[in-house]
């Protein structure tokens, strides 16, 4: 690197100039007064070992005597002497350019010198090797120009901080834009700027090529800073002492060369260029060191000998290489030879350029020219080539059609099976995909109305330049292609086309036979639908959906059991409690057999059973039906199956009393015959007379009783078989509030009017008086209501079901007799028409009351219902008598019994 240095006080014996003289890259030196060399930097040392390095740096030599034995050309060396001698302490210094002529070849230097500041008149001279890869003579051409560009290389000046790295000074006395930096930076910390650095600058260590920003008028400056610490004698650190230059423009230019070279660094590092020189018999006669950095073949190695007796006739193309040989034998110029090599024993490959020399007379002196490495170039073509026959030998292999289009959407490669097997010839690589559309269309393969031929060409070349891309396309044969088309990283553009004519057949008849299941599972009267083995729906009939009342899409294909679930468990099928039920908990409960059973109840009352089967081939199938009616015979076979037990136990129970009845009653007949023949023998107030008369009262008392066991074995025929109800009712009511205590109050609700049953008078007051005493006695010493109430009701589905016993083609007449009492235990419920049945203490009931009722009531059809909610209810459905009877009509309503 050129410098231009400004050197501020103390004396250049201090070991600041010493530190500076070490910071520069080229090689450098100080000159006294007298203009002798006093101190050289490590640079000028390095060169100063060489051979012939131009202008050697020798410490104790005059300046005087290092020209003359400079070994410049021409006055060059007059001019060297004399760059030192016209020295003005005023101008940021002075510069002379130089060539010496090194091992056969010039060598051009440039040789910049300044008087430092501070009155010592001291001159820094620093030398810089300014000889480029091209000819000479050309570079020498060109001297005038370089000359302007290394005088803005040297323009580095001076910087120094203190102990806390802040600076504290900058040398630029006569340069403007240094002076305009230096308040900006003065007092500033360098850590600040040198972010690239800090841990450097943190450890006192050396930095260089540091790159910092700074504006100035606006405009962003780069600048570029080495430095170097500062040590007390004792070691203590003093500070940084450094240089820096503006290198705004080179920054810029290397930005840019940097980005555009980004990509090819690692090769441009392999394909380095080198120049070389040979003679007129084609033998080198010079090379750059950069080829032996590159192909690792020192110089000795390579000059004196000839191209063609170092090439491998192998590795290089014979016509290449008679073309290189017309070439070098007509003296022609040559660009981009490649040839190929053995170099300590791996293969490597050279692409050389020369132009030839001629002397002044036109005799021919040899040829000049540059050489590059492209072993990795070359490599990899042929890497690349192997890898397209390779690719384009797997793709004739491939079933399906592939076609690769490049940038241009110009056909690369395609097989044999992309193009159709009508057309005779291959498309021509190199043609657009809209040639071939059109070219296909023109053979007829697919099928297209030939009005709107145009416009799907237009349209397929649209969708061809906007991938990705995936249709379906059918042929004029009835085939079916599918074209899938992506584009790649470098924008070309890869074609795929497979025939999937027998898929689409057999999707065809898949579908076909989906269709059939399905219409066969949409006419099953179950409910079903399959899942897979992630619990998602693959199929479902109309159905299920129908069947639980859900919408369509909670149970559409694709979607998860889970979702049916919750949404049955929103609506409350899992019960109330339970609205934010755990599907998944549902779904492991279902997958946990293989045959796995539920039943729910819906909100509207209907009883929903679950069947989950496992499927061999994975998955399940779900049938869902509605037992509602299945249920309900159940209970209604399970009520006829209680009824007829306790018939049959009515049955048992009716003939042991009717045997009973008969035995009392040839009992008491000769007991109260015998106790009346007593008495009429007994005078008038004997004392027996009133024993006989209490043993009279007994045998009536179980006279009555026989007469109920009878009855209740319907053993006696019943007087009057048809009454009307509302009148008997009425009576019985009367009857009830006679006998019962004051505080019992008899509601009358009569509204049948003149309608008949088929009972009589004794029968209705036996039914009203038994329920009616019944309830009287459960009320009790407390105040209460009794209501007996009558009404004509339909047989509806509702009271058939409850009722198995009653004919749906007659109409009921409904008897009601209620209390407010305090009801009927669950447990005796069920067993209170049992025959001698009873929960009153002993002597108070026979437990023969609502036996009689029952009996009486099922032996014209009739039905009896009880509830106890909120005292007891028992509901007495008669059978009427359709035609009228000869009675007045009793007006309905509701009357109290008093």
């Amino acid at each position: 690197m050129a410098v231009r240095a400004v050197i501020r006080t103390p004396p250049v014996s201090e070991p600041s100039a010493l530190d500076l003289l070490d910071a520069l890259e080229a090689p450098a030196a100080l000159l006294d007064d007298r203009r002798h060399v006093i101190a050289v930097n490590p640079a000028a040392r390095i060169a100063g070992d060489q051979p012939v390095p131009g202008l050697a740096f020798v410490p104790g030599r005059s300046w005087a005597e290092l020209c003359k034995n400079s070994g410049a050309v021409g006055p060059m060396a007059a001019d060297l002497e004399g760059l030192v001698a016209g020295l003005d302490p005023r101008a940021t210094g002075s510069a002379v350019d130089y060539a010496v002529r090194v091992a056969g070849r010039l060598k051009a230097f440039r040789i910049t010198a300044r008087i430092l500041p501070g009155g010592s008149n001291h001159v820094l001279v620093v030398q810089t090797d300014s000889t480029r890869f091209e000819a000479v003579e050309q570079r020498l051409r060109e001297v005038e120009r370089r000359q302007a560009d290394l005088a803005e290389l040297t323009a580095d000046w001076l910087w120094t901080t203190d102990e806390d790295l802040r600076f504290v000074e900058l040398a630029a006395p006569s340069d403007p834009f240094w002076r305009r930096v230096q308040p900006k930076l003065i007092g500033q910390c360098c850590v600040d700027l040198f972010e690239d650095a800090v841990e450097t600058i943190a450890r006192h260590r050396p930095f260089r090529d540091v790159i910092a920003s700074i504006t100035v008028d606006g405009t962003v400056h780069r600048l570029r800073f080495n430095g170097k610490p500062i040590f007390s004698t004792d070691g203590i650190f003093r500070g940084y002492l450094g240089i820096a230059a503006d290198v705004t423009r080179s920054y810029e230019a290397e930005r840019a060369r940097d980005a555009a070279q980004a990509r090819l660094r690692e090769i441009a590092e392999l394909s380095s260029d080198w120049y070389w020189e040979s003679d007129a018999e084609f033998r080198f006669t010079d090379m750059s060191d950069t080829r032996t950095k590159v192909v690792r073949l020192e110089r000795d190695q390579t000059l004196g000998r000839r191209r063609i007796d170092m090439l491998d006739r192998n590795m290089t193309d014979p016509e290449a290489l008679a073309r290189h040989i017309d070439d070098l034998e007509n003296h022609r110029s040559f660009r981009d030879f490649v040839y190929g090599s053995y170099v300590a024993g791996k293969p490597r490959y050279l692409k050389v350029s020369g132009k030839p020399r001629f002397a002044a007379d036109g005799s021919f002196l040899g040829h000049l020219g540059t050489a590059t490495d492209v072993t990795a170039e070359v490599t990899a073509e042929k890497r690349r080539e192997a890898a397209e026959q390779w690719l384009k030998a797997a793709i004739e292999q491939m079933p399906s059609g592939i076609a690769i289009w490049d940038a241009a959407d110009r056909l690369v490669v395609c097989n044999e099976e992309y193009w159709p097997s009508n057309v005779s010839r291959r498309p021509a690589i190199g043609r657009t995909f809209e040639e071939l559309v059109r070219e296909l269309r023109t053979h007829g393969k697919a099928r297209i109305d030939s009005d709107a031929r145009e416009a799907m060409i237009q349209e397929r070349v649209r969708q061809h330049r906007n991938p990705p891309l995936s249709i379906e396309v059918a042929l004029a044969n009835g085939d079916v292609r599918q074209v899938d088309e992506r584009r790649l990283s470098d924008g070309s553009m890869i074609t795929v086309t497979t025939d999937i004519s027998r898929l689409k057949r057999r999707e065809h008849q898949l579908s076909e036979q989906r269709a059939l299941l399905q219409t066969t599972l949409d006419h099953v009267s179950d409910g079903i639908l399959a899942v897979d083995e992630d619990w998602r729906i693959v199929s479902v009939n109309d159905t299920f959906v129908g069947l639980l009342g859900m919408p369509k899409d909670v149970a559409r294909i694709g979607a998860h059991l889970s979702a049916v679930i919750e949404w049955l468990g929103s609506r409350g099928d899992y019960g109330a409690e339970r609205a934010n039920v755990n599907a998944a908990r549902v779904i492991e409960e279902m997958g946990s057999r293989q045959r796995w059973y539920d039943e729910r109840t819906t909100p509207d009352g209907r009883q929903i059973s679950w069947r989950v089967r496992e499927m061999q081939g994975g998955g399940r199938i779900i049938a869902v039906a509605d037992v509602s009616e299945q249920r309900q015979a159940e209970q209604r076979r399970e009520q006829l199956r209680s009824t007829m037990a306790q018939a049959q136990q009515l049955e048992a129970i009716s003939r042991l009393a009717g045997g009973l009845a008969h035995d009392l009653n040839n009992m008491l007949l000769p007991v109260m015959t015998l106790t009346e023949l007593a008495m009429d023998e007994l005078p008038e107030g004997s004392p027996a007379r009133g024993d006989l008369e209490r043993v009279i009262g007994a045998a009536e008392h179980a006279r009555g009783l026989v007469q109920r066991l009878l009855t209740f074995s319907r053993t006696v025929p019943q007087a009057g078989g048809e009454t009307m109800l509302d009148p008997m009712t009425r009576a019985a009511a009367e009857l009830i509030k006679a006998t019962a205590k004051p505080d019992l109050t008899v509601t009358l609700k009569l509204n049948v009017g003149g309608i008949a049953i088929p009972l009589g008078k004794t029968e209705i007051q036996q039914i009203v008086m038994n329920l009616g005493l019944n309830a009287a006695q459960a009320i009790g010493d407390r105040r209460g209501t009794l209501t007996i109430e009558t009404a004509l009701i339909e047989a509806d589905d509702d009271l058939l079901r409850a009722n198995p016993s009653l004919d749906s083609a007659r109409r009921y007449a409904r008897l009601t007799v209620s209390d407010d009492g305090p009801g009927i235990p669950a447990d005796v419920l069920p067993r209170i028409f049992e025959p001698f049945f009873t929960t009153k203490p002993v002597g108070q009931g026979t437990g023969l009351g609502l036996a009689v009722v029952h009996g009486l009531v099922n032996q014209v059809g009739g039905a009896i219902e009880v509830s106890s909610e909120n005292g007891a209810r028992f509901d007495i459905l008669l059978p009427i008598i359709e035609r009228p009877l000869n009675a007045p009509e009793i007006p309905s309503g509701t009357h109290p019994a008093d």
